[in-house]
């Protein structure tokens, strides 16, 4: 069964937030009547909390497309490429985390940026993609461009 996995972000006085997860069974649920629940459990959720709801947002699953890799032997999702890329307008980087980052694709620590496919990966990012005959360019969590690759390296997480 499909959900929809909507995420509150909640606020202390001294800065701390921490994320409340309420999973919704998708059935036949628009977006529209998602993010109307939401609002409305945040509405309710204000009257039991002393924080501050500062950000909220949902997801669902789609169906992946055939004919993706099996993880390879000695693959490891803690060893990942880290993409970080110019925001427009701001000083601030975006990073993009790929885990279990090819080992043909790494040397001497950094992402080869010049193979074809980190390459095409890196103008998805920046350029965007057409899906739908409709641009797709992904943003910063502030919906700023991501503009131009500004490093692209090993990078090791639990």
């Amino acid at each position: 069964m499909a959900i929809f996995m909507t995420s509150y972000t909640i606020q202390d006085d001294a800065g701390a937030r921490q994320t409340m997860n309420v999973p919704i069974p998708q059935g036949s649920l628009t977006l529209a009547d998602v993010a109307d629940y939401m609002s409305d459990l945040m509405v309710l959720a204000d009257e039991v909390t002393e924080g501050q709801f500062v950000k909220a947002g949902f997801y669902t699953a789609v169906t992946l497309p055939g004919g993706l890799d099996a993880p390879l032997n000695d693959s490891a999702v803690q060893k990942g490429g880290l993409f970080t890329f110019n925001a427009n307008g701001t000083i601030y980087r975006h990073g993009i985390r790929i885990p279990a980052m090819a080992e043909a694709k790494i040397t001497g620590g950094q992402i080869d940026v010049t193979d074809t496919d980190v390459a095409a990966f890196i103008n998805a990012i920046t350029v965007g993609l057409t899906p739908n005959a409709s641009l797709v360019a992904p943003s910063d969590p502030y919906e700023n461009d991501l503009t131009t690759l500004s490093e692209a390296r090993l990078s090791f997480r639990k």
